[in-house]
């Protein structure tokens, strides 16, 4: 439409006399001028714009979840305030996971990573250690009383003989049970270990987790 409008105004200032060339070319340089005027103006505000919405995309927290079931439980505490991606991908278990370099890479610049915890990443602590830009870790399964698991029973009847070094009789060694996110009360728990992280490392924005939190419950 620009060209068209000034292609126009060309052929009306060759059929008009010299005088009121002048005068309509004087009128079209102004049009133009304030055209230009007006361009320029809107430009600098749509990039201001973009520029806003990217720092406000760069403010929240980058947040990596071990595995779905602690996505979940971070994502409804979380919401829209935190960037929160999932470490360990579907179909590989945490016990056999093993992090790629590209998952280091990643970690790098995140600002949390949460952990179901009870020893079911083991790797967890060596990731943290190895990085170069520290991050901090939130491990959600912290101070539960962990359910007793499969027991292990072991029969010590044949070893009479070595009662005395050995002082304990029939037992059962019972292993813990890691799958903490099964049961109601220990998934409360965890989803408010991971509430307190975020509000702690981002404490602008507690109120919101802390309403997230309590109507999850």
């Amino acid at each position: 439409m620009k060209i068209i409008k000034t292609l126009i105004l060309g052929i009306l200032a060759l059929s008009l006399s010299a005088c009121s060339g002048v005068d309509n070319s004087t009128e079209n340089n102004e049009n133009e001028a304030d055209i230009q005027i007006t361009e320029n103006n809107k430009i600098p505000s749509l990039e201001n714009d973009i520029e806003e919405d990217t720092n406000v995309k760069d403010e929240k927290l980058v947040v990596y979840s071990t595995f779905f079931p602690i996505y979940d439980f971070t994502n409804r505490i979380g919401g829209n305030k935190i960037d929160l991606r999932q470490l360990i991908p579907k179909g590989v278990t945490a016990h056999d996971f093993e992090p790629t370099s590209q998952d280091i890479v990643n970690l790098e610049k995140a600002d949390l990573l949460i952990i179901n915890g009870n020893n079911l990443e083991g790797w967890a602590d060596d990731i943290i250690g190895s990085l170069n830009n520290p991050i901090e870790l939130c491990d959600s399964g912290k101070d539960l009383d962990v359910i007793e698991g499969k027991d292990h029973n072991h029969n010590h009847q044949d070893e009479i003989e070595d009662k005395e070094n050995h002082k304990h009789d029939d037992h059962n060694h019972l292993a813990l049970d890691p799958h903490t996110w099964t049961s109601p009360k220990m998934a409360i728990k965890q989803m408010e270990n991971i509430k307190n992280k975020l509000v702690q490392l981002d404490p602008a924005n507690a109120a919101y987790y802390t309403e997230n939190y309590n109507e999850a419950m």
